[in-house]
């Protein structure tokens, strides 16, 4: 009789067991496919993506040839800051499986984190140029406006795009009551 509650124990013991890994094997691979998608879909870039060109040259008043030379130099900007992206993008994805690995190589991540540092200071490389080629097409006016633009898209908290969470811009305070 012993012997039954014995292995009726032990039963129930590596049920729970199986479960319990099971269950957690599903939630890890489910948490990484999300952080995988949140990744490919992050934007390491503060340049607004749509309609900058426009807002460039409705703030700048730009001439039409300028206008020109601003759509060619932007086309160029997002193409070149859309590859370093991708690329930022595909080390993130390798760092984070190689810390998830039961054994992560360290000397890895920090190449990868190496890598990654140096594709970001290429992308800052790739803004600046991009300011210079606007900049150097520009009136002494303009080149004022131009800058300022700059700094506001440097410094979010202070520029048109900072937002935060999800108050759709009606203050910090708009839930609370007094």
């Amino acid at each position: 009789m012993i012997f039954f509650k014995r292995n009726n124990t032990k039963t129930w013991i590596i049920i729970i067991l199986l479960a319990t890994n099971l269950a957690t094997i599903i939630s890890f691979n489910i948490q990484s496919r999300k952080v995988g998608r949140m990744l490919t879909q992050t934007s390491t870039t503060n340049m607004p993506q749509h309609g900058m060109n426009r807002f460039l040259i409705d703030k700048l008043n730009l001439r039409e040839e300028q206008h020109i030379v601003f759509r060619e130099a932007r086309q160029d900007f997002m193409q070149e800051a859309r590859n370093i992206r991708q690329e930022m993008n595909r080390l993130r994805i390798e760092m984070l499986e190689e810390m998830s690995n039961t054994e992560p190589d360290t000397q890895k991540i920090e190449l990868i984190s190496q890598k990654f540092g140096n594709q970001h200071a290429q992308l800052k490389m790739l803004t600046t140029h991009y300011f210079f080629k606007l900049k150097n097409n520009c009136d002494p006016e303009q080149i004022e406006k131009l800058e300022k633009v700059f700094i506001e898209m440097a410094t979010p908290e202070e520029g048109p795009r900072h937002r935060k969470g999800r108050r759709k811009g009606r203050g910090p305070h708009h839930n609370k009551r007094n």
